[in-house]
């Protein structure tokens, strides 16, 4: 068999020839690595400079301006690798969130939580217990729009969208329903929510109903399904958790500090919503938060 030259070095000059060949590629790579750092910190420092300006001078949509004032730095990631593009995304919302004011409008205005928010499509279970590890999140949840779920308001909910179902009880009710099914919550007539659930899978991949639960003050219901001043909402995969109890629906989309010693005085919302043609509900992740900013 023929040999090569390296293999007829000794042990340690091999050593030595490879530590060499790795430290000339390492300082050929932190160039870029420092371009790349320092890129991300103009971005970074240019969105804290306006979203900080426009809120100081109480302007509105400010994470959205200042979010579009300048395209992210460029990715690397030249094999087009979905690992890579999950890393870009992760390296993006990092920035932002390092900026108080950009954590604030994500939570304000798309209920983005710092410590829950997985952003791949997939809630962690939250329980008493604590924050899940990343990898135990298998429920799919979806952004979608804050539409009006109850004419409650006429300056905010002047009427209902279609296809949105509302269930309310009490806290105290809430609390004696956490161990049965969450269809025992839901009476009344639910043959046209029976039908959308039950119907031919939908062409875009979307779930046929999609579930949310809330616990709000009846004085502070405005009639949509999140604060009048919100984007964006979580909803879950219905048909994932028609199955389940309320307390282990409550855990597996991470919503289980609405039951921590919930306050008499609120009141706890359950709503089906069935996306039409023309609402997008889309998986909830970091990917859509950044379109949503170039939309919304």
């Amino acid at each position: 068999m023929k040999s090569t030259a390296v293999a007829r070095l000794p042990l340690g000059a091999v050593l030595v020839f490879f530590l060499t060949l790795m430290a000339a590629r390492a300082e050929e790579a932190a160039p870029a690595a420092m371009q790349s750092a320092a890129q991300w910190a103009a971005w970074q420092d240019n969105l804290r400079e306006l979203i900080d300006a426009c809120v100081a001078g109480r302007g509105s949509s400010c994470l959205e301006k200042a979010y579009r004032d300048r395209p992210r730095p460029p990715i690397d990631n030249p094999l087009h690798t979905v690992s890579g593009e999950l890393l870009y995304d992760l390296r993006t919302a990092e920035a932002m969130l390092s900026v108080p004011n950009a954590a604030d409008a994500l939570y304000r205005e798309y209920g983005i939580d710092t410590v829950a928010y997985l952003g791949t499509g997939f809630s962690v279970p939250v329980s008493q217990a604590g924050v899940a590890p990343y990898w135990r999140g298998t429920q799919r949840e979806f952004f979608v729009p804050n539409l009006r779920a109850q004419a409650i308001d006429p300056s905010v909910c002047p009427s209902a969208d279609p296809d949105v179902w509302t269930w309310r009880l009490t806290a105290t009710q809430m609390t004696a329903s956490l161990d049965q099914p969450i269809a025992a919550i839901m009476t009344g007539d639910l043959s046209a929510l029976t039908r959308h659930v039950e119907g031919a899978p939908r062409a875009d991949g979307l779930p046929n109903a999609l579930v949310r639960f809330g616990l709000i003050n009846p004085n502070f219901y405005k009639g949509t399904f999140g604060r009048p001043d919100a984007k964006r909402v979580f909803f879950a995969d219905f048909v994932q958790l028609r199955g389940k109890s309320l307390r282990e629906a409550l855990i597996a989309t991470g919503a289980s500090t609405l039951i921590a010693n919930p306050d008499p005085n609120q009141a706890f919302f359950v709503w089906i919503y069935a996306p039409g043609d023309s609402t997008k509900a889309v998986p909830a992740s970091w990917h859509a938060v950044f379109e949503a900013l170039q939309a919304d």
